[in-house]
């Protein structure tokens, strides 16, 4: 890590003024890696998407502005609340805390949950799926009838036994608690249903090729 890191900031040397330009450099180098490319990258197989994340121009403005102005979200927070007021008040889906709230309140949100949490209390529950920004990953599986399909099509899946690394025994156990509100094992399931679908659609794809090749020969 310190080596990754280091080999970064001397590459950051020759284009990079100050600090806070090495900083945003060690930030911004690869935006590959960050978790929004990846997200943009499974819908554009899908659909035609207009994320305007990864905009230069929106880019060039965030950089020109001055980095006191971008230590802190009040900026960010404000423009949300330009576009729209709804989205303004929408909680926070990890932490159940509003954008608008202070470092102060944030730290005191966070005090109080931890003492609550360490005396045997409830802690604040988490907005509904409606009120988040984002849905819970169980509540996806839950609400949808396609989801719950494909999820109980992994008890019984052809394309995961064929793997033969997988124990479909520990596989059915977690799927059946999971349908029985047992469990959350949200994060398993979905990466099984993405497995899934992949050896089923790489299955359907060969055999589609066969079969052109078969006809062409033919």
């Amino acid at each position: 890590l310190y080596l990754s890191v280091d080999d970064l900031l001397k590459k950051s040397g020759s284009f990079c003024n100050d600090e806070q330009d090495i900083w945003e450099y060690l930030i911004m180098h690869n935006m590959s890696r960050h978790y929004t490319s990846l997200n943009i990258n499974s819908l554009r197989t899908v659909a035609e998407e207009r994320t305007i994340a990864f905009d230069n121009e929106l880019f060039d403005f965030y950089l020109s502005l001055p980095p006191q102005d971008r230590a802190n979200r009040e900026i960010f927070t404000q423009a949300i609340r330009l576009l729209d007021d709804r989205l303004y008040r929408i909680r926070n889906a990890n932490t159940n805390f509003n954008i608008y709230d202070s470092d102060f309140v944030l730290t005191a949100k966070l005090c109080i949950n931890r003492i609550l949490r360490k005396a045997g209390r409830k802690v604040p529950l988490p907005p509904a799926q409606e009120e988040r920004s984002w849905p819970r990953k169980a509540d996806i599986i839950n609400a949808k009838r396609e989801m719950k399909e494909l999820t109980r099509g992994l008890i019984s899946s052809p394309a995961l036994e064929e793997l033969g690394f997988l124990d479909m025994s520990k596989v059915r156990f977690f799927v059946e608690r999971h349908l029985e509100k047992k469990g959350d094992y949200s994060d398993l399931i979905l990466t099984l249903i993405t497995i899934d679908i992949f050896i089923k659609n790489s299955q359907r794809s060969k055999k589609s090729q066969d079969e052109a090749d078969k006809c062409l020969s033919g």
